[in-house]
């Protein structure tokens, strides 16, 4: 096999000929960890022993005490899981068909003509197993995220000239302004039934289930920033903003909160918003779409990220 099998996989060979026993563990005692068992009983014992998670039984078909069809019901019926390979000393293609039928998941007859092909179909066993349970957590997955699939609206909010501002300012007046400015913002767009979804730096990205409540307090950010430099900034030099909006999907998480790992909507947020003029807000295509009043935009010449957008300046008080 050239593929890597999962390590620690069990394996119980059951048969009444010790010869056989010993044959089977010599060969596939490098690849797992063999257990073994002289009849169908002693089987039973070990696979119900939760300490030996067997894996894969290969039981020969007529023992003394409990037989290998007789063995074979019994794991069908509670542990189902379990790969189980008949063996038998007659080429009665009846024997298998009828294994088969009963859950086996392949037959091989006695003695071995090539041991070789026993470990590879075991092999293939463990990686189809392996293949299943990946697509099993693959469905899962999807099936979660389709559940937790959201669109919403970010804007993202940055201080044009941050450096500049703060250049040769009081630091205390520095992080009251901007804190000042932290809360003009996060007032604003809680108003309109939004959220601070996270800072960096100077930067600050929202999130709004509503695209028009997202396109009203970014207008009205941009309207009051005026009075906001007058009453509020305490610095020498006026905020100025650039304004970005983006529509999409994301995975809102049970807490609340947006999973990152699928951020695409909030980086192309942040890319227009890097595209923007000053003072003005600029927002997708898909944004645009989502509203009933499209006055006042107007597109711009460069496309974002493959998408068209659009500038709205609005005049600050």
């Amino acid at each position: 096999m050239t593929d890597e099998l999962p390590e620690n996989l069990t394996l119980l060979v059951v048969d009444d000929d010790s010869v056989v026993r010993l044959l089977l563990e010599e060969l596939l005692s490098k690849s797992y960890t063999i257990l073994t068992a002289a009849d169908g009983i002693e089987a039973w014992d070990l696979i119900q022993d939760a300490e030996n998670d067997i894996h894969v039984v290969l039981s020969d078909m007529e023992m003394p005490e409990l037989d290998g069809l007789g063995l074979l019901r019994r794991i069908t019926a509670e542990f189902p899981a379990i790969c189980v390979i008949m063996l038998s000393g007659s080429s009665d293609i009846s024997l298998a068909v009828r294994a088969m039928r009963k859950g086996a998941h392949d037959f091989i007859t006695k003695p071995f003509s090539d041991l070789e092909e026993l470990e590879i179909k075991i092999g293939r066993w463990f990686h189809q197993q392996s293949l299943e349970e990946k697509l099993a957590q693959y469905a899962t997955l999807h099936r979660d995220m389709m559940r937790n699939m959201k669109i919403r609206t970010f804007a993202a909010l940055d201080v044009v000239g941050s450096k500049k501002i703060k250049k040769g300012e009081d630091p205390f007046l520095v992080q009251f302004s901007f804190a000042a400015y932290h809360d003009f913002v996060a007032d604003i767009v809680q108003q309109h039934d939004g959220a601070i979804h996270g800072t960096a730096g100077d930067g600050i990205m929202t999130c709004f289930e509503s695209t028009s409540n997202a396109i009203d307090s970014m207008v009205q950010i941009l309207v009051q920033l005026g009075a906001f430099n007058t009453k509020r900034n305490q610095l020498n030099k006026d905020f100025v903003l650039r304004i970005g909006m983006h529509t999409g999907s994301v995975i809102v998480e049970k807490n609340g909160r947006i999973n990152e790992m699928f951020s695409e909507t909030l980086d192309i947020a942040g890319h227009i918003q890097k595209a923007a003029a000053k003072n003005s807000l600029t927002v997708s295509e898909v944004t645009l779409e989502n509203l009933e009043n499209k006055e006042g935009f107007v597109q711009t010449d460069k496309p974002i990220d493959e998408f068209a957008v659009y500038a709205f300046s609005a005049r600050s008080d």
